[in-house]
């Protein structure tokens, strides 16, 4: 057959050991992957291949092809023989003698595009190397770490002699192709399917197998989900309308606990979705603050959880103001810390204490003091409300940012603000935003991560519509270190930063609660939300080791259309100097790669990701876009 399907598997069974969020999803049952076998016992044109080395490779994978005369190729990462957990040298020489195929997965799992060139050709030749030692047989197949690769990385291993390289990209390859492309096997089984449709060779049997395999996963799991919460510490999490809610609400029940979410009467949540997660309905606190801290009360004395975690500002200062039951413990900024979370003008003063640039900043009481000014005023500016979350009447509600370039457009920013709200005014400074991103513990940070917005929503100033991950700046590590210990934080953080064209980063705002690029974290291994619980639950408690750094690129599919919308539409104010060009942001958003990873999506979960992602986009038209 000239055409080939290559399935790739990563783990059998229960895993014997921690793993991340994004390794969970591949973990497959035995019932599953018999029937994965069964399904394609008579399919010549189907190959087999396994990645990681987990020792379910040996134990549960070897002795299955066996009964049934296959073989596969077990792409091991050389590093980890001899872990627990992981494949032995005894296994290893298992494999080979049973006539399957030992290729490499590198020498430390580490994604080769990550590498330098040296250490790339040092990690291929060394685990090349270790797994010919350890199986005595030449090692000619390799599979890319994470699925990542790119023209150099390639070149690399041809210039090694590799016969085979293999991808994660899906779809079928032919025979004789040397970059190989693969479709990996995830707890759903639906990409099985999907991937042997392909050719009408494949019967009944195969249909009937696979949808006998879903079908029995889907009953299983609907019977057990009423016993899973049973002895399992339950976390109460909102609003669930904030941005960060479905990643928050996977991070902890892949932890373990049970989730219970409050979101605003009426705003059908696309985490409803998520059937896994209890919604619970409190009112719009924008309508009726003490009505909205009433009914949290109320949710939180009733089921009694172990912890209470806000996901936005707003939240953060109602659950402040809730009653909560004795035992229960606020997974959020309380005190002095609430204080610094939610005014602006203490975080600029510890900012500045701590090290980092602030702009030069004019702290007005209202938004006629603005204007009261001796000297004339220069543009463009920024005007920025000074506090999170402000009352308005009976209700709180949360204030927008104006980039202003002249006298005109600071009258009409003037008039959407309130009389009696603090406003800080600052110099507009044209640049790309940054953040800095950690979890301490009594002033000390146990885990760090950091990001670059590649496109904000709205370029007016706004939220990530994709972001990706970079290395963290010493100095600003420093400076962050202090700003944490100075304050004795508790619990998760985030800097926002700009950065200049002339690369000066200056400080925009702390938040004191998951942020909306919690979709990124996850991505790049940091289980913030389950280790903030965790560590508040457990002293003793530390999170994992941090995986070794890797570029990720993270889209919110949503956000990403809403910003082509508000630049195709044009720039709404002449202070903002730096506007994207339209036609590259067609190009750009509109271009989808095979490593990009997006916000609210995991195996299972498309149905929420297209409704958050209507919803998004919906929102935005409605409100004739931000701007």
């Amino acid at each position: 057959m000239s055409q080939k399907t290559i399935l790739t598997f990563h783990g059998i069974g229960d895993p014997p050991r921690p793993v991340q969020e994004s390794e969970r999803s591949v973990w497959i049952s035995k019932p599953q992957f018999e029937a994965v076998l069964d399904a394609i016992s008579d399919r010549e044109d189907v190959i087999l291949t396994f990645d990681d080395g987990n020792a379910s490779d040996a134990e549960i994978a070897l002795p299955a092809l066996a009964r049934q005369g296959r073989t596969a190729i077990f792409f091991l990462v050389a590093g980890r023989l001899d872990e627990p957990g992981f494949v032995t040298t005894e296994d290893a020489t298992k494999l080979v003698e049973a006539g399957m195929t030992v290729g490499s997965h590198g020498l430390h799992h580490t994604a080769w595009t990550a590498l330098d060139q040296p250490d790339l050709v040092s990690d291929l030749n060394e685990a090349r190397a270790v797994l010919e030692a350890a199986t005595g047989r030449p090692v000619t197949e390799a599979s890319c770490p994470f699925g990542q690769y790119d023209r150099r990385v390639l070149g690399a291993l041809r210039q090694l002699d590799y016969e085979h390289v293999y991808t994660s990209d899906g779809g079928t390859t032919r025979e004789r192709a040397w970059l190989r492309h693969r479709t990996t096997v995830d707890s759903d089984l639906l990409v099985v399917d999907r991937a042997v449709r392909h050719r009408s060779s494949m019967g009944e049997l195969v249909a009937r197998d696979l949808k006998s395999a879903i079908k029995q996963r889907r009953l299983l799991q609907a019977k057990a989900r009423p016993r899973r919460t049973q002895g399992r510490q339950h976390v109460v999490i909102g609003f669930a309308e904030a941005l960060s809610a479905p990643e928050v609400a996977w991070s902890l029940l892949e932890a373990g606990f049970q989730v219970t979410a409050f979101s605003r009467r009426g705003s059908r949540p696309s985490l409803r979705l998520c059937h896994d997660v209890r919604i619970e309905e409190v009112a719009d606190p924008r309508r009726d603050a003490r009505a909205a801290v009433a009914d949290i009360s109320r949710l939180a004395q009733s089921t009694g959880p172990a912890a209470v975690m806000p996901l936005d500002d707003t939240a953060v200062w109602a659950c402040i103001e809730a009653e909560l039951p004795g035992g229960t413990v606020l997974i959020g900024p309380s005190g002095s810390q609430a204080e610094l979370a939610l005014d602006k003008r203490a975080q600029l003063d510890a900012a500045e204490r701590a090290g980092f640039i602030v702009p030069p900043t004019r702290i007005c009481r209202a938004a006629d003091e603005v204007l009261e000014v001796h000297e004339p005023l220069e543009f463009p500016m920024m005007i920025k409300p000074a506090l999170a979350v402000a009352s308005t009447g009976r209700g709180v509600h949360t204030a927008r940012r104006h980039a202003c370039a002249n006298p005109h457009e600071l009258g009409e920013a003037m008039q959407g603000l309130g009389d009696d709200v603090p406003l800080l005014v600052q110099p507009y400074i044209p640049g790309v935003g940054e953040g800095i991103f950690g979890l301490a513990r009594d002033g000390h940070v146990l885990r760090w991560s950091a990001h670059r917005r590649v496109r904000m929503m709205s370029p007016h100033g706004s939220g990530s519509s994709a972001c990706k991950s970079i290395p963290l700046d010493a100095e600003l590590k420093d400076a962050a270190s202090a700003m944490m210990r100075r304050a004795g934080w508790d619990g998760l953080f985030m800097i926002e930063l700009l950065r200049d064209p002339a690369g000066s980063a200056w400080f925009v705002e702390l938040n004191g609660r998951p942020w909306g690029s919690m979709a990124l974290a996850r991505r790049s291994g940091h289980e913030y939300p389950a280790w903030a619980v965790q560590a508040r639950l457990d002293q003793a408690f530390e999170p994992p080791p941090p995986p070794p750094y890797a570029p990720v690129l993270c889209r919110h599919l949503g956000r990403e259309l809403v910003h082509l919308l508000i630049v195709m539409r044009g720039r709404p104010s002449g202070a903002l100097i730096l506007w994207p060009p339209r036609l590259r942001t067609l190009r750009d958003v509109l271009t989808f790669h095979r490593d990009d990873r997006w916000y609210n999506l995991r195996p299972g979960a498309l149905s929420l990701f297209l409704d958050d992602s209507v919803r998004t986009v919906s929102s935005a038209v409605r409100g004739a876009l931000p701007t």
